[in-house]
């Protein structure tokens, strides 16, 4: 198993955002109304927003974003990275996070949006008062994009990095140019068994959210539903900052127009393409098979969201 190693403060290089996004079928939009999903729609003004961010689902550009929207929206913008931090955290770690924020947010008299990369933690359980509990936000990706963007940057880093001379070299020499299909070929477990990247982020600290089970996924889709105002997807993202605009106006108010103006230099170089035989193994041999279930659940929850506020699905290629 690889263990990323990021490599600055603010977060770890994403992909391209606009890169082109292969798609089965069966997975395009769907313009069918979904009216018995629990979603919002109308816009919220809490103090504390708290992104934890899924690593590989474009939360550079969208970090980078809200620190430029934080100057422009005058709310603080807290983000918070650690070198070799580990996600998950003890229910004293929860608890002292539960303080953080709160002192935060009374000492800097302001609204605070607060990024990190961190499994979600629930504050109804913890007992936040219920006047001030903050509000969560995400963002996931296609599971083969995502699986396809770690493999390689584990191996060669981003634009970023390369321009400076800095290369990732996570891997034994002999695996450094192993496409994921040789991998694949050769059953590494590497690409036999993914890392469970997406589903704890979401589902939380319970050790049920470390198993690769359905059960964790139904567990996960209940906390989206009832935890999450927005969770977006990347091959959505001008939809997502939309929906976020309309329903996080004190934070996120001109998202969309601010995203043109950010620099993407942090996309993982060398990929290279997959082959349908590859797909259709990670799709349906491997547990990327329930993260798609949830991708599924995710992105027609979003849909729905920007149908009832008006805003057009961006193509799907």
């Amino acid at each position: 198993m690889i263990n990323v190693i990021f490599e600055e403060e603010l977060g770890d290089p994403e992909d391209d955002i606009n890169e082109n996004h292969e798609i089965k079928t069966e997975a395009r939009v769907s313009s069918v109304p979904h009216p018995e999903l629990n979603i919002t729609t109308t816009a919220v003004h809490p103090n504390i927003v708290v992104y934890n961010r899924v690593p590989k689902c474009g939360s550079q550009t969208l970090s980078m974003l809200i620190n430029q929207l934080g100057r422009k929206n005058d709310f603080l913008s807290k983000a918070v990275f650690e070198a070799n931090e580990k996600p998950e955290r003890s229910e004293a770690d929860q608890r002292a996070f539960m303080k953080e924020l709160s002192d935060l947010a009374y000492s800097k008299q302001k609204r605070v949006l607060y990024t990190r990369h961190q499994y979600f933690i629930d504050f109804e359980e913890l007992n936040w008062n219920d006047g001030d509990r903050p509000v969560y936000i995400n963002l996931i990706r296609d599971p083969i994009d995502r699986f396809k963007s770690f493999y390689y940057f584990s191996r060669y880093g981003n634009k970023r990095a390369q321009d400076a001379g800095r290369t990732k070299n996570q891997v034994p020499a002999h695996l450094m140019d192993e496409s994921i299909d040789d991998c694949i070929t050769r059953r590494r477990r590497e690409c036999t068994e993914p890392i469970w990247h997406t589903v704890p982020y979401l589902c939380g600290n319970d050790k049920v959210c470390l198993k690769k089970f359905e059960k964790t996924i139904q567990i996960t889709k209940e906390r989206i539903d009832s935890k999450y105002l927005v969770v977006g997807v990347l091959e959505q993202l001008k939809g997502t900052l939309g929906v976020l605009e309309k329903l996080l106006p004190d934070f996120f108010a001109g998202a969309v127009n601010q995203l043109d103006l950010i620099k993407n230099d942090t996309y993982t170089v060398k990929k290279k393409d997959l082959s349908d035989a590859a797909r259709d193994y990670l799709a349906e041999q491997t547990t990327l098979k329930l993260e798609y279930d949830l991708y599924y659940h995710i992105r027609t929850r979003l849909l729905e969201q920007m149908r009832r506020l008006d805003i057009s699905p961006e193509p799907i290629l």
